[in-house]
């Protein structure tokens, strides 16, 4: 039965996204304010608001973009108004509808293919069930026909194979190789807690990185680094999230040693660098725009995670130790048996006035007890500690 809508219908974000963003916001504003009280270098805070502050700022664009973002539906057209673009499609001009972005997003697509397609994220918009009701009845749902036109334009593509047995031959290693690489990223996640000091836990979870953007671009950038929609194509989705939560975790347990920030700058630079001009060879043919586009988004995780991790890990530099005392022991929040101590400065220069320690030696130390402070150069000549 047609329902009959009270034109125009217009479709804001929900409130839930909007305050998460805000809550968002205040976490970008409040965390370097916080982890800049524990910091003596000017340097240091410097950084930290830096870093931190500009996350804030990108999340209070996030919360502004979608504070003003609106989708209007009237009699004879839709339009999507964002604070930096607006597009609009006539309803005679849109052949039909599709799921987009892993299925949490609906694509309307016109019959001309020079014009943009509009995408709507589902979720964050507020009354998505009159929209979607909306679309049942007046949008053709081409899923099926997209799927049909990509096996047919695999059964016509030379580049998969000279003949059927060929192509799937290839489609089916495709899917082995993605497989193993999406069961692999798992197995990193797990070993990046249980072998935080381990280099081969670390070489392990780059090679699951590097192997998925290889793939991608040995099979003609048509596997997606996330999944965009149904596709006959698999794609590295589980391998893309799972590795950049292992990194992160790696990232957080060795950040902390880092003693002097200003030599940092120019090997992350180097690396960005590097990985971004090896994003860009591995994805140049990639039909998934969005992979593109997010790939350059955590090249620079990736590369600070490489800098810092890698400077630690793999330093063979001879470790300056230095005896002090332990004036306070704070245990961490939570579960973790680790704490950070403060000590009397023995290092050069007095950088290392507070150490995070492993829960081993955290368990065996208190107040007064005297414990070794060492700083080692870095492979990239960035300046760490640790204690014993």
């Amino acid at each position: 039965m047609s329902t009959q809508f009270q034109y125009p219908l217009t479709f804001k974000k929900t409130s839930i996204a909007i305050a998460a963003a805000l809550l968002a916001v205040a976490v970008g504003v409040f965390l370097p304010i916080y982890f800049a009280q524990s910091e003596s270098s000017i340097f240091q805070v410097t950084f930290i608001y830096a870093i931190l502050g500009s996350i804030g700022l990108f999340f209070a664009f996030w919360a502004y973009y979608y504070f003003k973002w609106r989708f209007v539906i009237t009699s004879d057209r839709i339009t999507k108004i964002s604070i930096y673009d607006r597009r609009t499609l006539l309803l005679g001009e849109i052949k039909g509808c599709a799921p987009g972005n892993g299925n949490r997003s609906i694509l309307f697509i016109p019959h001309d293919t020079t014009k943009e397609q509009i995408e709507i994220t589902m979720g964050s918009v507020d009354n998505h069930e009159i929209l979607i009701r909306w679309i049942k009845e007046n949008c053709q749902d081409l899923q099926l026909e997209m799927l049909k036109k990509e096996r047919n334009d695999f059964d016509n593509d030379t580049s998969w194979g000279g003949d059927e047995d060929d192509r799937k031959r290839k489609l089916d290693l495709s899917y082995t190789i993605t497989r193993t690489i999406n069961i692999f990223s798992v197995i990193a996640f797990f070993l990046a807690p249980l072998l935080l000091d381990k280099q081969w836990s670390f070489i392990f979870l780059m090679l699951v990185i590097m192997a998925s953007l290889t793939t991608v671009r040995q099979f003609n950038g048509k596997i997606a680094l996330l999944k965009q929609s149904a596709s006959i194509y698999p794609d590295l989705s589980i391998a893309f999230i799972v590795s950049n939560l292992a990194s992160f975790i790696i990232l957080i347990s060795t950040i902390d040693r880092i003693i002097e920030w200003p030599p940092f700058f120019l090997p992350f630079m180097l690396v960005f660098i590097f990985f971004v001009a090896l994003s860009f060879f591995c994805l140049k043919n990639s039909v998934h725009t969005k992979n593109k586009i997010t790939v350059l988004l955590f090249a620079a995780g990736y590369s600070f995670l490489i800098t810092i991790a890698g400077n630690i890990l793999f330093d063979s530099s001879t470790a300056n130790c230095c005896s002090s005392s332990i004036l306070k022991k704070v245990d961490s929040a939570g579960r973790s048996k680790s704490c950070t101590l403060t000590v009397e400065p023995c290092t050069p220069n007095n950088l290392v006035t507070e150490v995070e320690t492993h829960h081993e030696l955290c368990q065996q130390k208190n107040s007064g007890d005297k414990i070794d402070v060492c700083v080692k150069k870095g492979l990239l000549g960035i300046p760490w500690y640790f204690a014993r």
